[in-house]
């Protein structure tokens, strides 16, 4: 094909960058909550267990 027909053609529509960059966003949004609830539904156990059965928690060494 000649070169100027392959840089006059619409390959995507003007909008396609921003849903991209919206995509991209939302990832680091959900992978970033996501984060934050693995982590604090085992620290909900632990405190509740240390409420329930002090005893068994490993003390502090520091």
């Amino acid at each position: 094909m000649d070169d100027e027909i392959i840089a006059s053609m619409d390959r995507c529509p003007s909008y396609a960058s921003f849903f991209g960059a919206m995509g991209c966003a939302f990832a680091i949004v959900f992978a970033t909550f996501g984060a934050a609830y693995g982590t604090a539904k085992p620290a909900a156990g632990i405190f509740s267990s240390g409420i329930l059965r002090p005893e068994r928690l490993v003390p502090n060494t520091c």
